[in-house]
């Protein structure tokens, strides 16, 4: 039996159950790549309940390592995490940090990555989102081998996105500075990186302008087609869906926009009209949108039996990066779809032939009303979507070209 080349992966989420589409990415890639690499994954430990999925498989039963990134307890360690604690909180004083690297890049995960590379070598080394570049420090090249960063989205161009969309305030001041210490982070450490991964055709162009030389690689999202059952019609056919994280504020401002700024047109056309907009952590804004018209809710354990139930899908999404879980998960159950510009940003898709695609609330408005009202439109669409997804997006193809690019790359 040939040995598998090895291959360590580090997240800042256990991804498992996949429900969102971060967790999405890295779990069907760790699912593929472990058929041809021995893969040990590194991450916090699961904080949602792992019954929550019964049509995919935990990591163990792929033949994947699971390390949890846990908290060492023990006394010189706690002194430890005290001291670099507050040097760092009197440096940030100064200089401030972005809160998602210093909640995702952690003193946990640093340990536990150290502890299982103890004594080992590894082939590559795959870290997950731009949050984690800095991981690259924790260990000599010896033991990291390759080591590859899935950007996922160029985060300092998604924060900046929503400083420009805040009003004056507390609020933007805020994000301004986490925007500005993610394009320090990111310039530090990107071109520290041995290759770079990006979901998107714009985020290549992004990283090849800050990491000039180094190997990249496009590999988008994707979906596993054969979990969805392609259904355009839906049991309420007169009703749209948008699934996503909603405590994230792309998510929710996508949601408030729809709510405020196109709905009321499209109920003046359809006024049996009903959008339900389903996600873990719906922001109070959101809850408070809830009403004859409009649905909130929790965590979806099946994405599909929502979809199954809705009409079309829509993507109003104003700001963001990386390539959308949303419309592939759409186009996979077979779905017609209205999308914004942003929404659909990084796929291969084309207005009137995959998508419907609109930017201002009027003509969103109108490219709703108008799939609720020609069923061939909506069937057409939903055919070529599944098609798409089938023949370029699933994951079992997304998934070799990241094998490939990682076999390509010399030791």
């Amino acid at each position: 039996m040939v040995n598998k080349p090895t291959l360590l992966l580090i997240l800042p989420w256990y991804c498992y159950p996949p429900l969102t589409g971060s967790l999405q990415r890295y779990y069907h890639l760790a699912r593929w790549l472990a058929r041809d690499f021995a893969v040990t994954l590194v991450a916090p430990p699961n904080q949602e309940s792992l019954e929550a999925v019964d049509f995919l498989p935990p990591y163990e039963k792929l033949g994947i390592e699971v390390v949890p990134a846990v908290r060492d307890r023990r006394l010189r360690h706690r002194v430890r995490r005290k001291i670099k604690y507050t040097t760092k909180s009197l440096w940030h004083r100064l200089v401030p940090a972005n809160p998602e690297v210093e909640s995702r890049s952690n003193d946990d995960l640093h340990q536990a990555t150290r502890c299982v590379a103890a004594g080992r070598r590894f082939d590559f080394t795959v870290l997950g989102t731009t949050f984690l570049a800095d991981m690259i420090g924790v260990l000599p090249r010896e033991q990291r081998g390759i080591t590859v960063l899935d950007v996922q989205n160029v985060e300092s161009s998604v924060w900046e996105q929503w400083w420009r969309g805040l009003p004056e305030g507390p609020k933007r001041q805020q994000v301004e500075r986490g925007w500005k210490a993610l394009v320090r982070f990111e310039k530090r450490w990107l071109p520290r990186q041995d290759a770079i991964v990006n979901c998107s055709p714009v985020d290549d162009e992004w990283t090849a302008r800050e990491t000039p030389g180094l190997p990249r690689a496009v590999v988008p999202n994707g979906i596993d087609c054969a979990l969805y059952e392609p259904d355009p019609m839906g049991t309420e056919p007169e009703s749209a869906a948008f699934i996503g994280w909603l405590a994230c504020y792309t998510n929710d401002n996508a949601v408030q926009w729809f709510c405020r700024e196109v709905l009321p047109a499209v109920l003046r056309d359809a006024p049996r009209f009903r959008f339900i907009a389903a996600g873990k952590d719906p922001t109070p804004a959101a809850q408070r949108l809830a009403g004859p018209n409009v649905e909130i809710q929790g965590t979806l354990a099946r994405p599909q039996d929502l979809l199954k139930r809705a009409g079309i899908v829509v993507v109003p999404l104003l700001e963001g990066g990386g390539t959308r879980f949303k419309i592939l998960e759409a186009f996979a159950a077979g779905k017609a779809v209205v999308s914004t510009s942003k929404g659909c940003e990084g796929l291969a898709v084309a207005h009137e032939r995959d998508i419907l695609i609109a930017d201002d609330p009027a003509g969103f408005a109108a490219a709703v009303v108008r799939l609720l009202r020609d069923e061939n439109l909506r069937r057409r669409l939903a055919a070529t979507g599944r098609r798409l997804v089938e023949q370029v997006y699933d994951w079992r193809i997304v998934a070799g070209q990241f094998r490939g690019f990682l076999k390509g790359l010399k030791r």
